[in-house]
């Protein structure tokens, strides 16, 4: 039973989200794509986003291939996003939550997510089914990689870490020739 609702969830989640994550992917950069798409689908939710992408990462995913574990991130980090955007403010719609969004390479891709909202210990603002982290969680680890959520810097906002390995993403033979 248990497993029949996550797999309702994870395909009601793929078909809410945009439809076409794998040709942008393909057209964009896995790196380019999660930008442009958090930027459009998210940049009135928050007062600030600030991205911090290595072009080690950027160069390093751009040369790989793995559409599945590339989708799987890119869909993961929307999920990070859309949960700062709805839960950071604490309900407070005044409040303005500053975004940072970070991408390196060392081995395999590192995305953090983080935001300096009111941070895990508060409940809340707005109720939802509780289990888009957890499958992206399960997902992430299907195609060797993890998702971790910690407390922000200083113990304000969050931090959400989403780590791929290079084994996940492997060279792409052609971007050799």
């Amino acid at each position: 039973t248990a497993l029949t609702r996550a797999h309702q969830t994870l395909s009601e989640m793929l078909h809410a989200g945009p439809q076409s994550a794998g040709g942008q992917i393909a057209s964009r950069g896995l790196l380019g794509a999660i930008r442009e798409t958090i930027e459009r689908e998210f940049g009135a939710s928050f007062g600030s986003i600030e991205w911090e992408i290595e072009e080690e990462a950027t160069q390093a995913v751009r040369d790989r291939s793995g559409a599945v574990a590339a989708e799987v991130i890119y869909y993961a980090s929307l999920e990070a996003v859309r949960n700062a955007a709805r839960h950071a403010s604490g309900g407070d719609p005044a409040r303005n939550i500053a975004l940072r969004i970070s991408a390196r390479w060392a081995d395999g891709l590192e995305l953090v997510v983080s935001d300096d909202g009111v941070g895990l210990r508060q409940a809340p603002a707005q109720p939802g089914s509780g289990q888009g982290l957890l499958i992206h969680t399960t997902m992430m680890a299907v195609v060797g990689g993890s998702l971790s959520l910690s407390p922000g810097l200083d113990g304000a906002g969050s931090s959400l870490r989403l780590w791929l390995p290079a084994a996940s993403l492997p060279l792409d033979p052609s971007a050799a020739a």
